[in-house]
């Protein structure tokens, strides 16, 4: 059988009929206890053929049926079976929410949310500033951070919001490698529209004239502030900023990260 498409749901008021109350077990495995209800739309066909399940959200009850609103499909990428989330019309559940109210079942699958109205994107912005000099890139290993420690990046750092691309990084050089960049100095050469355990924006900046001396500003943090060939970098470079150097070198302003068994 192949899934059906439970799409057409999503925004409509729908009965449930509830066959796995909250706090009762799995019929045929007890071990699998049921922290909300759990029941079906009676006149609907799944792609198993029997009627389409569903979880009830936001009633703390055991109940025998409800009426209200798909604000999500769960779908399964291993079952031919996909689920709605039904809830109180007007209650709002994030993709998160549901994700952990649902893991209790879904986590013995490869399932997702799907939003009613999905949320609009949340992207992390990121400046990573390239200074170079004689066909050299200054990396630093960073160190006791708890992400990717003992691998290699560039200066770099969040925007903190309220601060033009060049400014932040104009800090973030500053703050990591002691020396005063000009705002004339600094060009925007790619960006990079990254996925990882979030997603991101990365902006990616290059200049090879600075005041002062440069300096590991964070031992804490680093633990090696290097020159190294563009064209011999050390095997340990962070993959992403890798890329972003390639990237560099061949001119090439876009790229995305992370998005690669999507695409």
């Amino acid at each position: 059988m192949m899934t059906k498409d439970l799409q057409s749901y999503l925004g409509q008021i729908v009965r449930i009929v509830i066959d796995r109350p909250l706090g009762s077990r799995h019929p045929r495995d007890p071990e699998l206890w049921y922290p909300l209800n759990y029941g079906y739309v009676p006149g609907t066909t799944s792609g198993a053929g029997a009627p389409i399940d569903a979880y009830l959200l936001g009633v703390y009850a055991p109940v025998a049926e409800a009426e209200g609103r798909v604000i999500a499909v769960i779908r399964r990428a291993d079952d031919v079976e996909d689920k709605l989330v039904v809830a109180s019309p007007g209650a709002g559940y994030t993709a998160d929410q549901i994700a952990a109210l649902v893991a209790f079942q879904e986590r013995f699958f490869a399932s997702r949310v799907i939003l009613a109205h999905p949320e609009r994107a949340r992207l992390l912005a990121a400046v990573h500033v390239f200074l170079v000099r004689d066909g050299q890139v200054l990396l630093l290993r960073r160190y006791g951070t708890g992400y990717e420690d003992g691998n290699y990046s560039v200066p770099a750092g969040h925007l903190d919001g309220g601060e033009p691309v060049r400014a932040a990084a104009m800090r973030e050089v500053a703050e990591e490698a002691g020396v005063r960049l000009a705002l004339e100095d600094l060009a925007v050469v790619g960006v990079m529209h990254r996925r990882a355990a979030d997603e991101r924006v990365d902006f990616f900046l290059a200049a090879s004239r600075w005041t002062g001396t440069i300096r590991n500003c964070e031992p804490h943090k680093c633990d090696e502030l290097a020159w190294y060939p563009l064209d011999r970098l050390p095997p340990n470079v962070i993959p992403y900023v890798r890329r972003a150097l390639a990237n560099y070198q061949q001119g090439a302003w876009f790229d995305s990260f992370g998005w690669e068994q999507e695409e």
